[in-house]
């Protein structure tokens, strides 16, 4: 495979464990529009409001950001296969269960559960394909997101065709548990995952100082933030936006999450082999730029579903090269540092996931097209971070032309 010096015998355990990353990442995209999605209906299974179903946000929000905060530590210390092992059983007892209980409390304890394997699995994959493609991380990391976006087309797909045939829209998270099993085994039957580890990091304090060192790092962080808040209005609430406002059924409006994370593959599928040459900042500047309309469109014209689903994709195909773009940054930035930038990286991300969704959801109770319109302001915000990151990082390059 193009990227890895192998040698006949390594070959095969480099691909399986790539394949296995790749598992990882289709179920933490399930994971991240299956509540999105499910909501509508949730409001029944749970009897409970919108505002109060944003509780599930938070709380696996809040389980992914108390597990960014180590997983990379626990990545230095234990390897990637250890951690992500981990991370598929967490997510096939968080979501294995939740079929079986109609409680509010208890889903919300096992959305925390889920939301700690969420990390485990995203930073152990992440980390992963790092070691493995040290020289083509931009197209390794695009093709690692390729699955992400078919884990969060599937579940929206899957929650519609359960609605459709009267069927419990929750067997959608007894799919992600099936899904985590299967790749718990695999893993454990790996003996080793090849590659190369990075470096072990300094602790807290080596990467705060990093952070206060890097302008270009400051950015980065802040711009994940404006990423991951802005993508949440077209994640997690868009499938509520429409049932309201478009009055669709359960078994269409689940379908929207899944147009903008096919917005998201076909932007990552036709840029992906092109990322190398391209200058990845102002990538990230167009399509937070394409966002920010998106946003704005979908806001104005959520009485008509069509034009929403047309805004909604536009949305995704901005936004798709974000996530690959910012690793691979912070890879060519910090070589051999994957694990101290990393931490910032996943730490920014969780705290946007935390707080964003649970924000709009209180906003959007009592104005929907105010909580959906708030994506345009976090997109404008990417994009002057954006522009902000390429002058930061061209001066890097100017003045350490080895790095």
């Amino acid at each position: 495979m193009e990227g890895m010096t192998t040698t006949p015998s390594d070959t095969g355990g480099r691909r399986r464990a790539e394949r296995l990353a790749w598992l990882g990442y289709a179920v933490i995209g399930l994971m991240a529009t299956a509540y999105g999605a499910a909501l509508p209906e949730l409001v029944q299974h749970l009897r409970a409001g919108y505002g109060e179903l944003s509780l599930l946000f938070a709380m696996q929000s809040l389980g992914n950001t108390v597990t960014y905060i180590y997983a990379n530590h626990l990545v230095d210390r234990h390897g990637t296969r250890g951690v992500v092992l981990v991370g598929f059983l967490l997510f096939a007892v968080g979501t294995g269960l939740e079929p079986l209980t109609a409680s509010l409390a208890l889903w919300a304890v096992l959305a925390f559960v889920a939301g700690v394997a969420f990390a485990l699995v995203d930073v152990g994959a992440s980390r992963l394909v790092s070691d493995l493609y040290r020289h083509e991380q931009a197209v390794a990391f695009n093709r690692l997101n390729l699955w992400f976006g078919a884990g969060a087309i599937a579940a929206p797909i899957t929650i519609g065709i359960l609605s459709a045939l009267g069927l419990a829209v929750t067997l959608v998270f007894a799919l992600a548990a099936a899904l985590s099993l299967l790749g718990a085994v695999g893993m454990a039957t790996v003996r080793e995952v090849p590659g190369e580890p990075a470096e072990p990091g300094p602790g807290l304090r080596g990467n705060l100082k990093l952070w206060r060192s890097e302008p270009w790092l400051r950015s980065l962080t802040f711009l994940v933030f404006a990423y991951v808040a802005a993508e949440s209005g077209f994640s997690a609430w868009v499938a509520a936006f429409v049932h309201v406002r478009g009055g669709l059924p359960v078994s269409v409006a689940s379908l929207y999450p899944s147009a903008y994370q096919a917005g998201l593959m076909v932007t990552r599928l036709l840029i992906g082999p092109r990322l190398p040459g391209l200058r990845l900042e102002r990538v990230l500047l167009v399509g937070a730029i394409v966002a920010v309309a998106s946003g704005g469109f979908v806001a104005l014209l959520g009485h008509s579903p069509a034009l929403v689903l047309i805004g909604v994709m536009a949305a995704g195909i901005g936004l798709g090269p974000a996530f690959p773009i910012v690793l691979t940054v912070a890879g060519r930035e910090a070589p051999r540092r994957e694990g101290q930038v990393f931490f910032f990286v996943f730490t920014s991300l969780a705290m946007a996931s935390l707080l964003v969704p649970w924000a709009e959801g209180q906003v959007f109770a009592r104005l929907p097209e105010l909580a959906i319109a708030l994506t345009s302001l976090f997109a404008l915000a990417m994009a002057v971070l954006a522009t902000r990151l390429g002058r930061d990082t061209g001066r890097v390059r100017q003045h350490s032309p080895g790095v």
